[in-house]
């Protein structure tokens, strides 16, 4: 969150795109988020150094560069 914005960086091919989300329920550890789809890949480090359409590269869950 910043500014006030809920939001997610979403990966489409090597590029990531910022994305408005709202957060609906807040569980334990748990979250609910409206405005991102199954199978989409977010960033999930590194987002501080991101912006809008900044190039990235994917790794697996072992940081591994697929």
């Amino acid at each position: 969150m910043s500014d006030g914005e809920d939001y997610v960086y979403v990966v489409e091919e090597d590029r990531a795109f910022k994305r408005i989300v709202e957060l609906e329920k807040l569980y334990e550890d748990t979250v609910m988020v409206k405005g991102i789809n199954p199978g989409e890949l977010l960033v999930v480090s590194g987002m501080k150094n991101l912006n809008d359409g900044s190039k990235v590269r994917i790794s697996d869950e072992r940081g591994k560069l697929e």
